[in-house]
């Protein structure tokens, strides 16, 4: 009791106390995605660990990594070929 009065709070202590430069830890991730691993995993998780060392919000966290999950990589490189004297979706006779 303090000055006659009972306290009814509550106290929300951090679950931990970890000492983390996420300055570094985002340059150092940063160099990882130039690296250019050919990796669609290994591109997920640095974009996820991207995320979490820019956003200190685990709900918006959650969301973002839902998102990169649902995501697919393109792969390959792609050329548009013109056959003359066809069109799309016609059969040759």
């Amino acid at each position: 009791m303090w000055q006659d009065k009972e306290f009814d709070g509550s106290i929300n202590y951090p679950d931990t106390f970890d000492i983390r430069d996420w300055a570094n830890d985002l340059q150092y991730l940063q160099i990882a995605k130039a690296s250019g691993i050919k990796s669609e995993t290994f591109n997920k998780e640095l974009d996820k660990q991207i995320a979490q060392a820019v956003i200190d919000d685990n709900e918006m966290i959650k969301t973002i990594n839902e998102e990169i999950d649902s995501t697919r990589a393109v792969r390959g490189q792609f050329q548009t070929v013109e056959v003359e004297g066809q069109t799309v979706g016609e059969e040759e006779t």
